[in-house]
């Protein structure tokens, strides 16, 4: 029986996409044992309001790729037109939950590439239906979802129970935070606002110790293979490929790369440097 765990996120949050290694440790090592529930809180309601607000989430966005390596591209929020906010994207993964959660979780990746990585911007119906659709979502279903009352009522719902989550762990952030339903036990993932990404990794390591001292069933082994993990999710950057196949780092880079070279993945060059894998 799969243990329940909820994970309170907004695609355009830098520290969430610091976890995406740890995330996909947890997919692999608990497969079929831990089942993840995406919840979008909206973290960006307006625009940047003045340059203190742009230092630090470009600040952020520059800590992210230095502690994790992740590929990042920190002029997000630069320029003369960035993001409005982030709500049209959470939004859009509340209108993929209306289907299913696995469709949902691959929306919420999708969106976190294109924003972080410098594909494109996520806070036009335009975008956000584009992405869908590379997800494998119908775009007729989704642009009714998109609009629909229930959608947001569920994304209204969300914030809340962000809200409570965040409370009940003693005043974390509200993204990202992963709740994970123990029995009668609650175990929280997160940092509080003062918290960094070093802090922030070292509580989901934390509560990776709890789920395995309170024995969770391990799912699968590490994967032996560059290919099949790329099959398997599509898209990976070398810190992903790392955490899942407990390699070191070169060797996690210059097996993505063999790929690359062999045609049987293409790169995107990230302008903070580092690269997203993606299959042909």
């Amino acid at each position: 029986m799969a243990v329940s765990a909820r994970y309170f996120t907004d695609p355009l949050c830098p520290l969430s996409w610091a976890l995406e290694p740890m995330l996909r440790r947890l997919e692999v090592e608990f497969a079929g044992s831990l089942r993840i529930e995406p919840v979008p809180v909206g973290l960006y309601r307006e625009p940047v309001r003045d340059s203190e607000d742009l230092l630090s989430r470009t600040r952020e966005l520059a800590e992210v790729a230095r502690v994790t390596r992740m590929p990042v591209d920190p002029t997000l929020w630069l320029g003369s037109d960035p993001p409005r906010s982030s709500h049209p994207a959470c939004i859009a993964v509340c209108a993929a939950l209306e289907r299913d959660r696995e469709i949902a979780l691959r929306l919420l990746r999708r969106l976190r590439e294109a924003a972080l990585c410098g594909e494109r911007r996520v806070d036009s119906p335009l975008a956000l239906v584009e992405c869908a659709v590379e997800v494998g979502l119908s775009r007729e279903g989704f642009e009714r979802n998109l609009e629909s009352n229930a959608t947001l009522e569920r994304f209204a719902a969300a914030i809340e129970s962000a809200r409570q989550a965040a409370r009940d762990a003693g005043g974390l952030r509200t993204t990202p935070l992963l709740e994970v339903q123990l029995g009668e036990r609650r175990l929280f993932a997160g940092v509080d606002e003062g918290g960094g990404v070093e802090r922030l990794l070292a509580s989901c390591e934390r509560l990776l110790s709890e789920l395995r001292a309170a024995g969770l069933a391990i799912g699968e082994a590490p994967p032996t293979d560059a290919a099949a993990a790329l099959a398997r999710w599509g898209s990976l950057s070398t810190a992903e490929l790392a955490a899942v196949t407990e390699w070191p780092w070169p060797r996690a880079a210059a097996e993505l790369w063999r790929l690359v070279l062999e045609w049987r993945a293409r790169p995107l060059l990230v302008a903070g440097g580092g690269a997203l894998f993606r299959t042909q």
